[in-house]
């Protein structure tokens, strides 16, 4: 999430950028939101905050919260500071926060290394290493709800996380479900064809938006490069609700209400 927003530095330029290298980032600003407790609630989901100070050609269009939404951040003790010496060339420095705790989850799994079929079908896979089994996305009350069931299809060399976007119908995103899976206990790369790993993750919707048409995008990722695997549908994903989307590295499912 960005603190400030200029021409220079803004949301749709850091997107572009990542986009161009294939990084699996998504970027938000804080410039715009007029509920606080939803601009906490999205920064609490952030991984990171970054903030540019100075170097502008005027100032730079910033949040009426932007002041006390810094010393949140600040002092909350989710986030912390993180040594970044950068000079943009018209003198700007940025600071950069990273979230320990990302996302405003509620979260609880299970792990079976071998759990025999049943029925078997597989929604989608990832890379053809990773099945998803079973997948549900609904609101209840004032929070959204994600179930994952994911299966081992055979062995894993690399550790991979799972990358989740909130959007609203305007394709804004409200939040972040960034994790890995069963929060790495196993790792995956433990993991044997046959092992089902279930997750159930629960998130805090801003207030206003409970009511409103939502959209969750994710898949799975591999952090030190950055790069996503493969999303590939199967023929049980035709009219359940999910379409493979960003260039076939990812998966979007709309949410229906409890």
């Amino acid at each position: 999430m960005l603190g400030s927003d200029s021409p220079d530095f803004n949301a749709n330029n850091f997107e572009l950028t990542a986009v161009e290298s294939r990084f699996p980032f998504q970027f938000a600003t804080s410039a715009y939101e007029t509920d606080f407790a939803a601009l906490v609630n999205a920064s609490n989901s952030a991984w990171f905050f970054l903030l540019k100070q100075g170097g502008f050609p005027g100032p730079p269009f910033t949040n009426r919260h932007s002041e006390p939404l810094l010393k949140e951040i600040q002092s909350n003790g989710k986030f912390k500071t993180v040594p970044f010496n950068f000079t943009f060339p018209d003198g700007g420095q940025i600071q950069v926060f990273r979230n320990l705790w990302p996302g405003s989850l509620v979260f609880q799994g299970q792990f079976l290394y071998e759990d025999p079929p049943r029925g078997f079908s597989c929604l989608a896979h990832f890379g053809g290493t990773v099945c998803l089994e079973d997948f549900s996305f609904c609101t209840a009350g004032d929070s959204v709800r994600v179930r994952f069931r994911w299966r081992d299809l055979k062995k894993l060399d690399l550790e991979y996380l799972c990358f989740g976007h909130i959007l609203n119908a305007e394709g804004r995103v409200l939040g972040f479900l960034d994790h890995r899976i069963l929060s790495g206990d196993p790792p995956m790369t433990s993991w044997r064809p046959g092992s089902v790993a279930i997750e159930e993750l629960r998130f805090r919707l801003p207030s206003g938006e409970t009511s409103k048409p939502l959209k969750l995008r994710f898949g799975l990722y591999h952090q030190p490069t950055g790069e996503r695997l493969k999303a590939e549908r199967s023929g049980s994903l035709d009219g359940n609700g999910l379409t493979v989307t960003d260039q076939g590295t990812a998966v979007m499912a709309s949410h229906s209400t409890e």
